[in-house]
């Protein structure tokens, strides 16, 4: 349920940054009776831990946490797409993405990792719900599972678990928390501005906070920026820009709008610049095709890599125990090596590699590998100005300026020239608590340890004494190479709520009645 910023109350017992997968992980965790919590924080798995004739009982009704027979506890969500997951979904539908790239077993009910797949079979929908991975070859790293579930799928299933587990009970805030300020040990002020009017802000006073924003959250651009004048730094499009322009409003089929109106304003004739060597990157590569686009370059900075899944796969498949093992015992400073060999960069899937290299053969698509983006400029293109003169700071028609007037002049790290109409960054997000706004007050008031601005949180990802936690890649430290990914967002919620739990039962115990 979304409210409106004005609403905010003045203080809870729980305030949560992200209404994403992540977010949804914990909170599934903490109103689920512990007994029935799933052990295993390390997927994914083939075969059952529970019958699945118990999963199917979960499913339909989860059993509720005994701590929460009178009263839930106070929980506050703020996000800046208003729903649970919606920003996953606009991403799905902006770039038209079909499948997950984790496997099956990877969601947020923290019941059964099987759950997806017992319900994919109750609602009727196994057979059209997933994509087999029939040429990933099974070894003795990876043997399964080898089945992804389509977007669609996992929607619905999510919806399932948002309304099974009543989760309505809890208010979703759009808007924005700016900043977290410790007031003491024990509270936390969050200041948050509303979407609708960025002027105005409240703030809410918590017992806990915690930081649950997908790796959307701050983007990452290239050096080249750097350089720009504002306007044109303001025009250049970064990927998450694409998502924040789709219109759907919620998981369900009735709700959900296809596109962006940025891709959906290429043109036949344009040329379109895309930089990144991720998944994302060949998506926008896609998208483009679609639009009837023949001229997109891609420019990597790296070779192009083919990978099923973002990590190497022993920390995919059955050694991964040990990588994990490994993993913990060493010192943060070594944990950041492991992370940056693990994730190897950028990579796209073997299916999407596919469409990109069809799209190469006929002469649509030109890949730059070992080639980056030095500088990119804008140009007049109007007929008023065929010199095609650099457009200045000091040009007013740069205010609100319509970008279609103008055209990109790039150079490469090669020396090459192009002229595009859509540059595009598939950069990726940047992780750093010397530079994230929302942290400024508690790094000054309550520094903590940082590896590359990486925090170096407790076991229970804790910000040294103060009851704020963290889930997603700021907690990269603790989770390991695949804490931003569902598998992360599992693991994330399994050691946070013991502890959340604890606190917010002590909280709520019955108060002694005197006579």
């Amino acid at each position: 349920m979304t409210d409106h910023l004005n609403e905010l109350p003045a203080e809870a017992d729980v305030v949560i940054v992200g209404a994403g997968p992540h977010a949804a992980a914990l909170v599934m965790r903490l109103l689920l009776d512990p007994a029935h919590w799933g052990k295993d924080p390390n997927p994914p798995l083939d075969g059952f831990r529970k019958h699945p004739a118990k999963v199917r009982q979960h499913l339909r009704r989860p059993k509720r946490n005994p701590a929460w027979q009178h009263s839930l506890p106070k929980i506050v969500v703020i996000d800046k797409d208003g729903d649970w997951m919606l920003r996953w979904q606009k991403q799905f539908k902006a770039f038209e993405i079909q499948h997950l790239r984790s496997p099956e077993g990877l969601h947020p009910d923290p019941f059964e990792h099987q759950s997806l797949a017992v319900w994919a079979k109750m609602s009727g929908k196994e057979d059209s719900g997933f994509k087999y991975l029939d040429a990933m070859p099974k070894c003795h790293l990876y043997k399964g599972p080898f089945r992804l579930p389509n977007t669609d799928l996992f929607a619905d299933f999510c919806k399932h678990l948002f309304s099974s587990f009543g989760m309505e009970a809890f208010k979703i805030y759009k808007g924005y928390a700016t900043s977290l300020v410790a007031k003491s040990e024990e509270n936390v002020e969050v200041l948050v501005e509303g979407l609708e009017d960025k002027c105005s802000a409240s703030t809410i006073m918590a017992k806990h906070v915690i930081v649950a924003r997908g790796p959307s959250s701050r983007r990452a651009w290239p050096q080249f920026r750097e350089a720009m004048t504002s306007h044109e730094a303001k025009l250049l499009v970064h990927a998450w820009d694409l998502i924040d322009d789709n219109t759907s409003s919620g998981l369900a089929p009735d709700q959900c709008v296809a596109g962006s109106p940025s891709i959906s304003a290429v043109l036949k004739d344009d040329t379109v610049i895309i930089i990144g060597g991720g998944l994302t990157s060949a998506h926008l590569c896609a998208a483009a095709a679609r639009q009837g686009c023949a001229d997109i370059h891609l420019f990597i900075r790296r070779d192009f890599k083919v990978k099923q899944f973002d990590l190497l796969l022993p920390w995919m498949g059955y050694n991964r125990w040990k990588s994990r093992a490994d993993f913990e015992k060493m010192k943060f400073s070594e944990r950041r090596e492991v992370l940056l060999k693990a994730r190897e960069g950028g990579s796209i899937t073997p299916e999407m590699a596919l469409i990109l290299k069809d799209l190469h053969a006929c002469h649509k698509l030109v890949i730059h590998e070992n080639e980056e983006v030095i500088s990119a400029k804008l140009v007049s293109s109007s007929p008023e100005s065929p010199d095609s003169e650099f457009v200045t700071e000091s040009c007013a028609a740069c205010d609100g300026v319509n970008a279609s007037r103008f055209t990109w002049q790039i150079i490469t790290s090669e020396g090459a020239e192009l002229l595009a109409n859509h540059v595009w960054c598939a950069t990726g997000s940047t992780v750093n608590i010397q530079s994230d706004p929302l942290l400024k007050s508690i790094v000054a008031s309550h520094p903590i340890d940082h590896v590359a601005g990486l925090p170096c949180l407790s076991n229970s990802l804790q910000w040294g004494s103060l009851p704020i936690f963290f889930m997603g890649n700021m907690a990269a430290l603790q989770l390991g190479p695949d804490a931003v990914n569902l598998a992360g967002a599992l693991r994330g919620a399994t050691r946070i709520a013991p502890e959340l739990l604890a606190s917010l039962c002590k909280m709520h115990k019955p108060k002694a009645t005197s006579f």
